[in-house]
Parts: C-alpha cells; structure tokens; sequence
C-alpha cells in the first residue's frame, strides 16, 4: 500500500478521457487506477482477481479489459498492467517527497543552529547588537511585516499559497504517521487550515506532530488530524507568550538605547 493516501483526481481529464467508454469500461477502469496508485506501481495482470473486484463474470471482465488495452486506456505487457498518467503522477509524487525531505532537513538544521544561538550569554541593555535607535520626528519606522499572511517562503525560497502549503503539511503529517494511517483528507485540510490561520506553521505543527506522535511508536495511528488540535493550541500559547517576552526585552533595550544617545544615561 502506498504511503500517500490521496491522489490529485483532475475530474475534467477524467471525464473527457472516459466520455466514450462503457459503463463496464468505466467501472473496470476506476478500479484498476485506484489498484495502481494505492500499490503506487503496475498491478498483476490478474483477471480473475480483477473480476473478483468488479464484480463481473471473467469471460466479460477479459473482453471489457482487452477493450481498454486496445484504446490504450490501460498498458500491460502481460504480467502486469499499468496507465501512462499513472506513471507520471507517481514520479511528480516522488519528485515532491523528495524536495520535501530535503527543505525538511533544512529547516531542522536551521532549527539547531538557532537552539545553539540561544545559548549565547545575555546582552547587556546598553548593547547596540540588537536594539534599535527609535526614529526621530522626521523618520517613519519601518513597517511590520503582515503576520497574518501565511506563506511557504522557508520551504523554498518562493512564495506559495496557503493551500499548498496546507497539502504539503498534509502529505508530511501522513508520511510520518506511516504505512496504515489513513485521516480523512477532508477534514484534515479543514483542521490543518485552522491551524495556519492560528498561526502554526510547517515547522511548528512537524514539531508537535513529532512530539505527540513519536516515529515508530508502536500504537495504531489516529484516524482523525484533530486528535492533535490540543497540542497545537498549547504550543500556539507558549508561542506568543514567547513572542510577547522577546518583543517587551526588544522595547526595553530600544527605550534604554534610546536615552543613552540622548545622554540621558552615562
């Protein structure tokens, strides 16, 4: 069974490409796609098995199949039987699993890097490393940056949408729960989609993925991505009561700095 539980279904494609066909045809040909990308590869060229399946006669499966062998609908070569869409969709599935371990391994680098930047003895108050000189009257301050938009600029270097980047959280979510797991796809956009607009985001939601659900922890994995939603409110709260730590140090130092340029400080 293949890892991925979901494929991308372009219904237009589908319903052009089968407009012609049969209702056996049809019915043959769902099964034997679905057979493909849950096996993620060529299936047997069983026509028993795949009667069994479709629930027709053999002698009437055989004839429907070598229908769709002809109009090369499906491809076989005897032993096993596979579709030309199917081949690259699987290997754009592993191009993408592939790019995804290595940003994945990039952001968990980045976050040791930092972990060990942390470590690093406390600036003093009067330190101009990190404050900032508070603007005069003639000055406007550099603006915020939106918070609320939500882009995948650390996975690649290039703004993506959200729904991308709910999908590409959905797809690593379902590769480290493992072989077997299979959340509803609905519902877990629709959770994975609360949690963005919370403001978790990739590497926030791996990290308490990991936590909550070690790799390789021997329990049947959950069928529902809700079952991760406490922890991720609990992280969310130790997030911004982090944020909020940090941004008072940052005031601090800033209004300190800013009376020592002025001399009110020696």
């Amino acid at each position: 069974m293949s890892d991925t539980p979901w494929i991308k279904w372009y219904s237009a494609d589908f319903l052009n490409g089968s407009a012609d066909l049969s209702p056996n045809e049809i019915a043959i040909y769902i099964v034997i796609l679905c057979r493909i990308y849950d096996e993620d590869g060529p299936i047997p060229h069983d026509v028993q098995k795949i009667a069994r399946r479709c629930n027709m006669r053999i002698p009437q499966c055989e004839k429907t199949l070598m229908t769709l062998l002809d109009e090369e609908k499906l491809i076989s070569d005897g032993e096993f039987i596979d579709n030309k869409r199917a081949q690259k969709e699987r290997e754009k599935r592993r191009e993408t699993s592939s790019k995804q371990s290595r940003n994945s391994n990039k952001r968990w680098q980045k976050e040791g890097k930092k972990a060990n930047e942390n470590k690093d003895p406390v600036i003093p108050p009067q330190s101009q490393t990190d404050a900032k000189p508070m603007p005069t009257r003639s000055q406007k301050p550099e603006p915020e940056p939106d918070k609320n938009i939500t882009t995948t600029e650390t996975l690649s270097g290039d703004s993506e949408s959200g729904g991308d980047l709910v999908m590409e959280i959905f797809e690593a979510i379902t590769t480290h729960l493992g072989q077997g797991n299979n959340p509803n796809w609905f519902q877990g956009t629709l959770e994975i989609e609360r949690w963005i607009n919370s403001g978790i985001d990739f590497e926030t939601a791996m990290l308490v993925v990991r936590e909550v659900w070690p790799e390789d922890c021997g329990r049947k994995p959950p069928s529902t991505l809700n079952y991760f939603r406490d922890a991720m409110d609990r992280k969310l709260t130790e997030n911004r009561k982090s944020q909020d730590g940090a941004k008072e140090i940052a005031e601090a130092n800033a209004a300190v700095m800013a009376k020592y340029e002025q001399g009110e400080l020696h």
